[in-house]
């Protein structure tokens, strides 16, 4: 090949070029020239660029294809964000949550697999690094899905949202109750079998508890008294509610001790204080008792055989007693606080509204991977929960997804064939009461709604109960009564009592024949009871104390006559 010579101004010389040089010259096109195609020299460079590109991409694809194989670090972020975001995605739809803390959850999600009935997902690490984080479903065997977890961590977004009514107030201590006469004095003296006490009931208080009072209470009482003997002894001085004819029944609402070595010798003034006496209805009477318990003899208590009314006596250890039927007293006084409406009422019932999750496989701090989630339908967080709608036999729904009926005969059989039209057609000669599994002390903020009404006349008609606030032998105990008139209405009543010592609270009469709407809100913290009948506010009342049973459950039937139940909701807060 002959090179071309070509003047290169250089140092005003002449000099000969070759190589890439005369190249980049031989290239350079002339004005207006036109090229055909690509020239040797462009094709030769788009060749070596190409190589270098696929090269490029192999390394990617053998990267890529050997990414399940990595170890370490990389790997365990990669399989961490992996199982968050499964994790997330599922408690996003979240219905219901059934458990959770900061290393487990358990929730159920709407139906996935065509079966009508919800889906149960739980989550769960031991809180030891090294240890595996399990899934299960359906409340199946748990599977493990990550080794070698060194953290997994849940914290929860909760909204609270809180609901007010009416509420009580409580006045000051004031005299309730006394009778100082001295017309006849006579002494009693406490022993084994000989016991004395004093009958008295609202209707007697002067002056008169408000005609808005909804509840009384004692606080202490006064009663004259003085030794009977120097032997040691003791006696105690109790509260007992009163049977129909104005005597003590076997229970006690509360009892404080009386020494005699702390009596006078004569006679005198003495103050027993109550600290914890439970609330009683206006319409409630109460009887003083003094209660012999050591000793042969605890002390000489006074009383007028010739004034005042009320006294009670028995002669053989309580077993039964006697009421003066003429003017007789203790020479005593009462003393004591009543409550009526005043105050606002409020309860805070919480509500998830959405999770964050701290997770790390292995013991790189590199691999930590936190996220979270909103939850769409905000269930509300609750303890326990009991629901049935009466479309399927309620022996077998499991509202609460914990894998186990929520609802169990606590007398009779349930017969399915009495649901018709999502409607539990009770009949009383069924036998059947329907009672909450599995049992509860119902200590936090429990509502109740129940729809129903009484299909015939008799008894307390459609009618349930329940027994909360337990602590120790302990308990409140409400019931409810919906029945129907000889007119064709129906009247709702909400009692405190245990069947033996009642207390009517609210009564609600000329309601339609249709169904009744019941709502009871129970604080606890506060013993009140607020009621709805059919969506309207009925007012709040204290609830009232027992301690014979040990039952701790809700239960639904008919009592006395036939009746309807169409929706049964219990729910007890979780305020943790």
């Amino acid at each position: 090949m002959r090179y071309a010579r070509v003047l290169l101004p250089s140092r005003s010389r002449t000099r000969e070029s070759s190589g890439p040089e005369v190249l980049r010259l031989l290239l350079r096109e002339k004005p207006n020239a036109r090229r055909k195609g690509h020239s040797l020299i462009e094709l030769v460079a788009a060749m070596a660029s190409s190589a270098v590109l696929l090269v490029g991409l192999g390394s990617v694809i053998l990267i890529a294809s050997r990414g399940s194989d990595l170890t370490g670090p990389t790997s365990d972020t990669i399989r961490a964000s992996e199982l968050a975001h499964e994790l997330m995605d599922e408690i996003r739809y979240a219905i219901f949550i059934t458990d959770r803390s900061a290393n487990m959850i358990q929730f159920a999600v709407a139906d996935r697999d065509a079966d009508g009935e919800p889906e149960v997902i739980r989550y769960e690490w031991s809180g030891t690094p090294g240890d595996p984080l399990t899934r299960t479903y359906n409340h199946g065997t748990a599977d493990t899905v990550a080794e070698d977890v060194d953290d997994f961590t849940l914290t929860y977004n909760i909204r609270e949202k809180a609901e007010e009514f009416e509420g009580l107030v409580e006045s000051s201590e004031a005299l309730l109750k006394q009778y100082t006469g001295s017309d006849y004095l006579r002494g009693w003296v406490i022993t084994p079998n000989n016991w004395l006490g004093q009958y008295f009931h609202p209707d007697d208080f002067s002056p008169a508890l408000p005609s808005d009072a909804t509840s009384w209470k004692v606080t202490k009482v006064e009663f004259v008294a003085r030794i009977e003997s120097a032997a040691i002894a003791e006696a105690t001085v109790q509260l007992r509610p009163a049977t129909g004819d104005c005597k003590p029944t076997s229970t006690v609402l509360a009892e404080v001790p009386m020494y005699e070595s702390a009596l006078s010798s004569s006679y005198t003034w003495e103050t027993f204080t109550f600290a914890n006496a439970p609330m009683l209805s206006p319409n409630a009477g109460i009887c003083l008792v003094i209660k012999r318990i050591s000793g042969s003899s605890a002390g000489r208590i006074r009383y007028d055989d010739y004034g005042g009314i009320g006294r009670v006596w028995t002669y053989n250890s309580g077993a039964s007693w006697s009421i003066s039927s003429a003017d007789d007293s203790m020479q005593y006084k009462v003393y004591g606080k009543y409550k009526q409406p005043g105050d606002t009422q409020t309860v805070t019932r919480r509500y998830l509204t959405g999770v964050d999750l701290s997770m790390q496989i292995g013991d790189s701090g590199y691999s930590k991977v936190n996220t979270g989630t909103n939850l769409l339908n905000t269930p509300e967080l609750l303890s326990a929960y009991w629901k049935v709608d009466f479309d399927a036999d309620p022996t077998t729904t499991d509202a609460d997804f914990d894998g186990s009926s929520d609802w169990t005969e606590e007398t009779g059989t349930f017969n399915p064939s009495s649901l018709v039209g999502g409607v539990w057609q009770a009949d009383q000669s069924d036998g059947v009461a329907l009672s909450t599994l599995p049992d509860n002390d119902f200590t936090e903020l429990t509502t109740v709604d129940i729809k129903c009404r009484n299909t015939s006349v008799g008894g307390l008609g459609a009618n349930f109960w329940m027994h909360f606030d337990r602590t120790g032998g302990d308990y409140g105990e409400v019931y409810t009564s919906v029945a129907l008139q000889t007119d064709g209405t129906q009247t709702a009543r909400i009692y405190s009592g245990d069947g033996t010592n009642d207390a009517l609270l609210l009564d609600v009469p000329d309601l339609s024949s249709d169904f009744i709407h019941i709502r009871l809100v129970i604080v606890p913290d506060t013993d009140l009871v607020a009621v709805w009948v059919n969506q309207v506010f009925r007012g709040t009342f204290d609830y009232f104390r027992f301690n014979n049973h040990s039952k701790r459950y809700f239960i639904a039937q008919p009592s006395g006559s036939d009746a309807e139940f169409d929706y049964i909701s219990v729910r007890v807060s979780d305020s943790s």
